[in-house]
């Protein structure tokens, strides 16, 4: 009787039907040919997840503002794919992104390869059915992805645009989690629009990494593209939002490209929200 958990012949009807409906759940429901995936699975709260705004009793000083505008996405010449166009790999696409990002603005070129990014995906979403993002931190803390591991993340609150852009600014971008609505298919820029296409999730679940901001919008690297979005649009769909603590983001002596250590970063990420 064993045997029959071993019979691939046996579950196949099963896992073509589990697929057919994955197209369904990643890719658009309209009309409208849609030539990507998404993957972001809905949140998961978990209490014990550290958030910036809990460290504010026990910051005796606060962080400067952050600064009007902040570019780190501009220093990759090029974001591939890693493979969204086919899978729901966007989480571990948006790590790759990331690593990019960290290491060029550090003067290191680091390009993670599509097998860095589907190897880790593989083992989160065996049946290629997307991940849930604190799942995916969990294990960035204790397994590297793309050849580096995280020592922490902390949640950052999407609706605080100065607790969004300092936190982009320290830590070198934040891993951002949004609802995308049937208008995201079409846009050059996401802006808010009314109707059934703005509609909150009408698309689905997808990762980014925003890595650049100023006074009027944020960039994001999506489907290897840059995409701008209204700070409005990110209030409206963005569903959570996190700071990573990573020494890629240090270059050879120990500093960020703004010259802080990791003593520093830790530190001032209980200023947060002071």
């Amino acid at each position: 009787m064993t045997t029959l958990f071993h019979d691939k012949d046996f579950f196949q009807p099963a896992v073509e039907g589990f697929r057919k409906f994955q197209d369904g759940l990643f890719h658009s429901v309209s009309s409208v040919p849609f030539p990507f995936r998404l993957g972001k699975l809905a949140a998961r709260v978990d209490p014990r997840t550290l958030s910036a705004i809990d460290y504010c009793a026990v910051a005796g000083a606060a962080l400067p503002p952050p600064k009007p505008a902040v570019d780190w996405i501009s220093a990759v010449p090029s974001y591939p794919m890693y493979g969204n166009d086919v899978h729901g790999d966007c989480s571990i696409a948006a790590i790759g992104h990331m690593v990019q990002a960290w290491a060029a603005n550090n003067g290191i070129v680091v390009t993670p390869t599509l097998d860095d990014v589907m190897s880790v995906y593989n083992v989160l979403s065996p049946y290629d059915n997307g991940c849930v993002l604190l799942d995916v931190l969990k294990y960035w803390t204790t397994h590297p992805i793309c050849g580096v591991q995280i020592g922490a993340f902390a949640a950052v609150n999407p609706r605080n645009q100065a607790e969004f852009k300092i936190c982009t600014e320290i830590y070198g971008g934040v891993y951002v989690g949004a609802e995308l609505p049937q208008s995201a298919m079409e846009q050059d820029e996401w802006t808010v629009v009314s109707g059934a296409a703005g509609v909150y999730g009408g698309l689905g679940g997808h990762c980014i990494p925003f890595l650049k901001y100023d006074a009027d919008k944020a960039t994001c690297v999506t489907w290897g593209m840059m995409k701008d979005a209204t700070w409005e649009w990110i209030t409206e769909y963005v569903s959570e939002c996190y700071v990573l603590i990573s020494t890629r983001w240090l270059n050879g002596s120990g500093k960020t490209p703004e010259g802080l250590d990791m003593p520093t970063l830790l530190s001032d990420l209980k200023l947060v929200k002071a």
